[in-house]
């Protein structure tokens, strides 16, 4: 009674609501982020050290054993769990449901950066949230070339152009080959000038430098003074001095050959049978797949342009494509079961104004659920469009109820005012309405109390 009252005192302001969700739902669903399952926060955190061409013994004891104990200290740790290969070491980190992960990442990272002087020169670190987000959404393969050009294209060429755009998260470069300049030593004259491998790579190193030596003003202008040693080809690093002998400067190029050549191959790629260079393109958590999927498909079709010939860059995989469908064969279904449920009801009730009436709460509900998925920063995705298409039925199924019972009360009482008859009947019908769908309501509430991703 109470409120079938205050709907019909405040009819103004009962349409300008209604009217007001039904626009923000409309709006929201042309920006809600889409997806294939919502962003659950897994409370896990994966650590991957490539060290070259550590054999897997020496990779776990210079490696996996110094990072498993300086880690196993991580605070709401719960499980580590690591895996060594040749030149690699993956550490997998399992924090308890409620562990704070943004905190949980720094303080993996702070530990890191405290035990990287001591683990092997080379090593490369990386540690990062496992999320939705961090696959890979998009797969190109460039080929038609040189493996060294292929690489080249694909890292300094597609690469910065990609990574650049709004919501693009990692662009990975594999495969190819990496162009670098060789220095392959003479291990007789490393002895007769009694100098080891390493002493050369660090004094390589350490001659290869660029140094800020200074500043000069000129006409209200300042100018860097810049000092450069660094080498960019053969001859450049062949001229090098790596030590001294009397009063004789030891050069690079007299301890072996100086050329240009390409990193120790670890990764192989090809596609149809042929070199190949991939690029992995991933989303930042809260992007929206085809939005990210339309921008960089756009970018890829002005990059094709600007290859050289022969070179090709096509999609391998697309996730998006996959999200478009599946969320348009739920959407489909949504419609097409909403369209069975008006056809029905207009067989049942035999009156189009009662069908027509029920039928509307259909789109004013979705469009209220599209609103509150926007507010809660939630996305469309196979799971909340599922559970959308399921509370079709109720939704119609109650309007049923509470309208059928209006209309009975309506022709029973014909000599009683109608908005009286409409307040009764409404005050009847809505506590066992609302009884039978806090009952299938409450069914999936204890999944709520859920820990962990199955809560989410």
């Amino acid at each position: 009674m109470i409120i079938a009252g205050l709907a019909l005192r405040h009819r103004a302001a009962v349409f300008l609501a209604t009217i007001l969700v039904t626009v923000a739902g409309g709006l929201a669903v042309t920006r809600l982020p889409s997806g294939i399952y919502p962003e659950a926060e897994f409370a896990r955190i994966v650590v991957v050290a490539n060290g070259g061409t550590f054999e897997p013994r020496d990779m776990i004891v210079a490696v996996t054993r110094p990072l498993e104990e300086v880690l196993i200290g991580a605070i709401d740790l719960r499980r580590l769990r690591s895996r060594t290969v040749r030149g690699a070491t993956e550490i997998a980190m399992d924090f308890r449901p409620r562990a704070d992960m943004q905190f949980a990442l720094q303080q993996v990272q702070a530990r890191l950066a405290s035990l990287q002087p001591t683990l092997p020169s080379g090593l490369q670190l990386v540690a990062e949230r496992l999320t939705p987000s961090v696959f890979p959404m998009l797969q190109f393969e460039l080929t038609g070339g040189d493996p060294v050009l292929l690489r080249d294209l694909a890292q300094y060429g597609i690469r910065p152009r990609l990574a650049r755009l709004a919501d693009v998260g990692n662009v990975e470069v594999q495969g190819g080959l990496v162009r670098e300049i060789s220095v392959e030593v003479d291990p007789a004259q490393l002895t007769a000038r009694r100098i080891g491998v390493a002493e050369v790579a660090d004094r390589i190193r350490s001659a290869n430098t660029i140094t800020a030596a200074g500043r000069l003003d000129r006409e209200y202008r300042q100018f860097s003074v810049l000092v450069s040693s660094l080498a960019t080809t053969p001859a450049q690093v062949g001229d090098l001095v790596v030590g001294r002998q009397g009063d004789h400067p030891l050069r690079v190029r007299e301890l072996g050959t100086v050329r240009y050549g390409t990193e120790d191959l670890f990764q192989l790629a090809r596609g149809n049978g042929r070199p190949a260079a991939l690029i992995n393109v991933s989303r930042q958590p809260t992007g929206d797949m085809l939005g990210v999927e339309g921008a960089v498909l756009a970018t890829v079709d002005t990059i094709r342009a600007t290859l050289p010939a022969g070179v090709r860059l096509e999609v391998v995989y697309d996730l998006g494509r996959l999200v478009r469908e599946s969320i348009g064969g739920v959407r489909d279904a949504m419609l097409i079961g909403g369209g069975l449920a008006v056809v029905t009801l207009l067989l049942f009730l035999g009156r189009p104004l009662l069908t027509v009436i029920a039928a509307m709460t259909l789109p004013l509900a979705i469009a209220g659920t599209f609103a509150g998925l926007a507010l809660f920063g939630d996305s469309l995705n196979l799971m909340s469009l599922g559970g959308l298409a399921v509370a079709v039925g109720l939704i119609i199924d109650d309007a049923v109820v509470v309208v059928e019972n209006i209309e009975r009360q309506l022709v029973a009482n014909q000599g009683l005012p109608a908005a009286t008859v409409v307040t009764s009947a409404t005050a009847e019908i809505i506590p066992p309405v609302a009884g039978s769908t806090l009952t299938t309501v409450v069914v999936f509430a204890p999944l709520g109390l859920l820990d962990g991703v199955v809560g989410e």
